[in-house]
């Protein structure tokens, strides 16, 4: 009884690296199984000879990936109240164990004021470019310039953007009590410049004093202070929707101790924000306020990286791909203004 036909079964086991032997062998075992007298359709066999054949091939194909090339990163933030200071390194390549230092300490970083050289910027240490002479003015577009031997130059532009007006800065103790935690209330007003998108971000920092002690006497000598990052909810409904940070109810785009969000609800308006914080930082010593005025370039930045942070180790996130300005490399040039009102209780 012929399943089908043997010239053509060898001709099919030598596409898949079957000998001749291993194919004689494969026969007889289904001759041997399968009688001739048997009332068994010969499509049927021969079907799932070739299935039980071509389900076992292999063939190893090389494919060479093209060489990707090393970039630099230029990481940089403006603000008024600092020197222009540049982080640079170069990039790492996607699934390479590459734990070799990446800061560049042999780039020229040059810095332009409204397209004037104003100077190159000496090196510190840790890739860390610093002027001792430069503040950002608002109102002025900088662009940074870094340039080193073996990589593409790297640029970006940035101008600085006037300062939000924020008034009526009010402290509410107790003012929530949800899912049994109490909250406090931290609101102020906004005067949003109409016309333009305006980016905010909101942050309190809570500190305290701690006294010291002499070990020997057990009397106290002087105290320490210190600050850290209190966690701040929203409940406005038009923050939530475009806000990037924690909500009361605990649901969050990631986990941050800022509030980002635009004045896409607000445009041209005076608005009030309400942001909550744990009664247990609103009972420390201090509580400084921060709003930043931040230019679109910045926000997409800080809104991208947080997002990715959150997101790492999570097999059902979606990949993030951080925001940059930078051409000819990567990384970002953002700017700010900040308006602080430090509280003492």
């Amino acid at each position: 009884m012929n399943i089908v036909n043997k010239n053509t079964i060898f001709k099919s086991l030598k596409f898949c690296n079957i000998t001749m032997q291993n194919a004689n062998t494969l026969l007889s075992f289904i001759r041997f199984v399968i009688p001739a007298k048997a009332e068994i359709s010969k499509t049927i066999i021969g079907t799932t000879f070739f299935a039980i054949v071509f389900c076992s091939c292999q063939k190893e194909v090389e494919v060479k990936l093209p060489e990707s090339k090393y970039k630099l990163v230029l990481n940089s933030v403006l603000s008024t109240d600092s020197f222009v200071t540049v982080n640079v390194s170069r990039s790492k390549k996607l699934y390479i164990d590459d734990n070799k230092n990446v800061t560049i300490s042999n780039a020229i970083v040059s810095v332009y004021e409204n397209g004037n050289l104003l100077e190159n910027l000496p090196y510190t240490s840790d890739g860390v470019y610093k002027s001792t002479i430069t503040k950002p003015k608002i109102g002025n577009e900088y662009k940074i310039v870094v340039k080193a031997d073996g990589y593409d130059n790297a640029e970006a532009s940035e101008t600085l953007i006037q300062q939000a007006i924020i008034t009526n800065i009010v402290l509410e103790d107790s003012a929530l009590f949800k899912e049994e935690q109490m909250y406090a209330k931290l609101s102020f007003e906004i005067s949003d410049v109409a016309g333009v998108n305006n980016y905010y971000e909101v942050s309190a920092l809570s500190g305290f004093y701690q006294k010291n002690y002499n070990p020997q006497t057990g009397q106290p000598t002087d105290s320490t202070y210190t600050q850290f990052l209190s966690y701040l909810t929203v409940t406005d409904e038009a923050l939530k929707e475009n806000a990037q940070g924690g909500d009361i109810d605990g649901n969050t785009d990631y986990s941050d101790n800022a509030i980002l969000f635009s004045d896409k609800y607000f445009d041209g308006k005076t608005y009030k924000v309400n942001v909550y914080l744990s009664q247990y930082q609103f009972q420390k010593d201090t509580l400084t306020i921060k709003v930043k005025s931040m230019t679109k370039a910045y926000y997409e930045y800080r809104r991208t990286a947080l997002l990715q942070s959150t997101n790492q180790g999570d097999p059902f996130s979606e990949p993030v791909r951080v925001y940059t300005n930078v051409t000819g490399g990567l990384g970002i040039l953002g700017s700010f203004t900040e308006v602080k009102k430090f509280i003492v209780k």
